[in-house]
């Protein structure tokens, strides 16, 4: 699968991690430099630097789109916005 993960902390990473050992198209958009790099030396993934606008572009090429940063809200408007690029009314 091609899956889009917006956010690179704990839950971010271990599913990345997770899904990438399982042979799936893994991108993942997180904001801090050091965590990408970090992401990229030890994973097999797509790793970007951006916000989530940035995973909102990837997932046009993606089946999945997973938001988990910290704020909650940051999670829903990733979430809608690619639901309404992807399935526009």
């Amino acid at each position: 699968m091609k899956i889009v993960i917006v956010g690179a902390g704990k839950i971010g990473s271990s599913l990345a991690s997770e899904l990438a050992n399982e042979d799936h198209d893994i991108t993942v958009v997180e904001k801090d430099k050091e965590k990408i790099k970090l992401l990229s030396e030890t994973l097999d993934v797509m790793a970007l630097c951006g916000k989530g606008e940035r995973g909102i572009d990837a997932c046009r090429i993606r089946k999945y789109a997973l938001g988990v940063e910290n704020a909650c809200c940051s999670n829903v408007f990733f979430s809608e916005t690619v639901r309404k690029r992807t399935y526009p009314a």
